[in-house]
């Protein structure tokens, strides 16, 4: 029994040893200069390289698409961020800003109104108060 497990601790301190051995020459190979430059290298006779001299020839002949491409991307960066900004969640009166995120546990009085102004809101409540007044009017005169 002594043997065996003698054995086979040899044998484990046999493997860690070509480990550690592999690891030393992993490490030695693997400097950071020497990481560029094969990334260059493959960058420069891979495939890589064909797709970017392909790609750069066909924005010399035809740089249209890439113009348009990019007039998009512009647009579109510019136009989300300013309807982030703009827009708005009213929830029972209070307005805050609007996160993106629809949460469906929120009640139903909450909604989205991008054009919705702490103005806008004043002059609402304000009809609604003339309104409250009137009806209560109308109940007080069908009372008397």
């Amino acid at each position: 029994m002594g043997t065996q497990s003698e054995q086979l601790a040899r044998g484990a301190q046999q493997t860690r040893a070509r480990l550690s051995e592999t690891l030393d020459e992993l490490h030695a190979r693997m400097t950071p200069g020497h990481v560029v430059d094969q990334l260059t290298e493959y960058a420069r006779e891979g495939p890589a390289a064909d797709f970017f001299r392909n790609l750069a020839r066909e924005i010399r002949e035809n740089p249209l698409p890439l113009t348009l491409i990019g007039i998009g991307v512009a647009w579109l960066l510019i136009a989300s961020s300013r309807s982030s900004s703009v827009r708005s969640v009213v929830c029972d009166g209070a307005m805050a800003p609007f996160s993106g995120r629809i949460d469906i546990t929120e009640p139903a009085a909450c909604r989205e109104e991008p054009h919705q102004t702490p103005a806008r809101l004043a002059a609402e409540d304000e009809d609604e108060d003339e309104e409250r007044g009137r009806e209560s009017a109308h109940a007080v005169e069908g009372t008397a």
